[in-house]
C-alpha cells in the first residue's frame, strides 16, 4: 500500500497538536488503565478527569455533585440520591456515605480494581434513612485515577469542606487512585408517625323503641396520636342487623373527628345487644369496641271514648234550652288530638244542638285524661228531634266517634188575658171571681123570665 506524504505529515502534525496535552492520548488506556482493569475495558472517562471535571477545559473544577429526592424522610425511609458529574459518557464509579463516612451504595465495579462496564452519569443510589429522628448530612464520591490528568488538572475539597476537609482521599490500596467527596443538603428524619385512636362515648343504650319506628345515636372516632389514623366501622359478630352504622370507614389527620350515627329499628319485641367495632392502624389499639342496647315496644297510641255515648233532653219548652255534659276521654297511651267536632250530616241534625269545650279544636287531649263537652238543646219548634255530633282524633282505631243527642220541644205556655184588678190577686181568685159574675147574671137572666110568665098568667 502506498502512503501519500501528505498523509504521513498531517499524521505528525495532528500527533504533535496533541501531545502537549498530558497524558490522555489513544493509547493511554492501555499504558496505563489494561493492567489494572483489563484489555476488555477501552475507554478511560471513569478513570481520571472525564469522571469529576465540568469539562476537558476546566480541569480545576469539581462537577461532581448529587441531589436528595426529598428533605424530611421518616425513620427507617428509603432515601434517594441522584449524582451527575464529569463531561464524558460511559462508565463510572460513584460511591454514597453517610455522616461518619461509612459507604452505603456504589455503583458498578466492586473492589478497588474491579472491571467496570457501562454504568455512567447520572447515577441513582438508594440506602435506608437513619432510625434516630435528627438531621444529617450525607455524601456522594467519584472514584478514579488522580495522577495521570492532562496539564492543570487539580482535585481537592470541592463543596465537601464542611463533611471532610481535603475531600480528596487517596486510596490506600490502590496508588495513584481516590475519592473526591461532596456533601449532600443535609436532610431531616423526622420522629415516627404514631397513629392513635379515641372513641366515645364507650356505649350506647337506645332503651325503647317501637316497632316499626328507630332511633339514632351518635359516637366519635378522634385521631389522637401524630400520624393520619384509617379505619372502619362494622357490626360486632352476632350484633342484630335492626342496628346500622355509618360511616364505614374513616380517614383522620392528626387532630382530627370523625362522628358515627348508629340507628336501632327494631322488628319485633325482643331485647337487642351488641357492638360497633372500630378496626384502626393504631397500633397500641387496633380494634375498640363501643356497646349497643335497646328493645323493642309496642307502639304507644291514643284511644278515644265518649262518656256517655248519648245525651237524652227530654222536653225542652220552645223558646228555652237545657244543657247536658259529656266527657271526651284519651284511654291510650300517648297524648290524643281532637282535631274537630261538628254535627252529624247522616243523620241531618239541626242547629237547635250546640255545643262547646274548653279549648276550640283543634286540642290535646293527655293519655288517661278527659275533656268535658258541653252539648245544649234550644227547640225552635214542638216536636221530637234527633241527631249526633262527630268528634274526630287521631286515633287510629278509631278516627270518627259520635255522640248522640235528642230531645222534643215542647208547646209554650197559653198567654193569660183576663183583666185583673189593680190590687193583684192570684190567677186562682181571678177565676173565682170570673165565675161568680156569670153565675150571677145567669142568675138574672132566669129571674127576669120567671116574671113575665107570671104577669101572663102562665105557670
Amino acid at each position: 500500500m502506498i502512503r501519500s506524504p501528505f498523509t504521513g505529515a498531517l499524521a505528525a502534525l495532528v500527533l504533535a497538536a496533541w501531545a502537549p496535552r498530558a497524558l490522555a492520548h489513544p493509547t493511554y488506556y492501555g499504558s496505563y488503565c489494561s493492567p489494572c482493569h483489563g484489555a476488555s475495558v477501552t475507554t478511560c472517562n471513569g478513570c481520571h478527569h472525564h469522571g469529576t471535571h465540568a469539562s476537558a477545559t476546566a480541569t480545576s473544577s469539581i462537577s461532581v455533585s448529587g441531589t436528595l429526592d426529598s428533605t424530611i424522610y421518616a425513620p427507617g425511609a428509603t432515601v434517594t440520591v441522584t449524582i451527575t458529574g464529569g463531561d464524558q459518557s460511559g462508565w463510572v464509579r460513584t460511591l454514597l456515605y453517610d455522616q461518619n463516612m461509612k459507604e452505603l451504595a456504589r455503583s458498578s465495579c466492586p473492589g478497588g480494581t474491579g472491571g467496570c462496564t457501562t454504568t455512567g452519569y447520572p447515577v441513582t443510589l438508594t440506602a435506608t434513612a437513619p432510625a434516630t429522628p435528627g438531621t444529617y448530612t450525607w455524601a456522594v464520591a467519584w472514584y478514579g485515577n488522580a495522577q495521570y490528568e492532562s496539564a492543570g488538572a487539580s482535585f481537592g475539597n470541592g463543596t465537601s469542606s464542611t463533611l471532610q476537609p481535603g475531600s480528596f482521599t487517596p486510596d490506600a490500596n490502590n496508588p495513584n487512585h481516590g475519592y473526591q467527596v461532596v456533601a449532600l443538603t443535609p436532610f431531616t428524619v423526622s420522629a415516627a408517625a404514631t397513629p392513635a385512636i379515641g372513641v366515645a362515648p364507650g356505649s350506647l343504650a337506645f332503651g325503647t323503641v317501637t316497632v316499626g319506628g328507630s332511633a339514632s345515636k351518635t359516637f366519635t372516632i378522634t385521631s389522637t396520636g401524630t400520624g393520619t389514623l384509617t379505619g372502619t366501622v362494622a357490626l360486632a359478630g352476632g350484633t342484630s342487623t335492626e342496628y346500622t352504622a355509618s360511616p364505614a370507614t374513616f380517614s383522620l389527620a392528626s387532630g382530627a373527628s370523625q362522628v358515627v350515627t348508629v340507628t336501632y329499628a327494631p322488628i319485633d319485641t325482643t331485647s337487642d345487644a351488641g357492638a360497633v367495632v372500630v378496626s384502626s392502624n393504631d397500633p397500641a389499639n387496633p380494634s375498640v369496641s363501643v356497646a349497643l342496647s335497646g328493645a323493642g315496644t309496642t307502639a304507644a297510641l291514643p284511644a278515644i271514648a265518649l262518656s256517655p255515648a248519648a245525651l237524652d233532653f227530654g222536653t225542652v219548652g220552645v223558646g228555652t234550652s237545657s244543657s247536658l255534659a259529656a266527657q271526651i276521654r284519651n284511654t291510650g297511651a300517648a297524648a290524643l288530638t281532637v282535631a274537630s267536632i261538628d254535627r252529624c250530616t247522616t243523620p241531618a241534625t239541626s242547629t237547635d244542638f250546640a255545643w262547646s269545650a274548653p279549648s276550640a279544636a283543634p286540642f290535646t287531649v293527655a293519655a288517661g285524661q278527659a275533656v268535658t263537652l258541653t252539648v245544649s238543646f234550644a227547640p225552635s219548634a214542638a216536636g221530637a228531634e234527633a241527631g249526633c255530633l262527630v268528634v274526630t282524633s287521631d286515633d287510629p282505631q278509631n278516627p270518627t266517634v259520635q255522640l248522640t243527642v235528642g230531645g222534643t220541644g215542647g208547646q209554650p205556655a197559653p198567654i193569660d188575658t183576663v183583666a185583673r184588678p189593680s190590687g193583684g190577686c192570684s190567677s186562682s181568685a181571678g177565676a173565682a171571681g170570673a165565675a161568680a159574675l156569670l153565675l150571677a147574671a145567669l142568675a138574672l137572666r132566669l129571674g127576669g123570665g120567671l116574671r113575665r110568665r107570671e104577669r101572663a098568667g102562665r105557670p
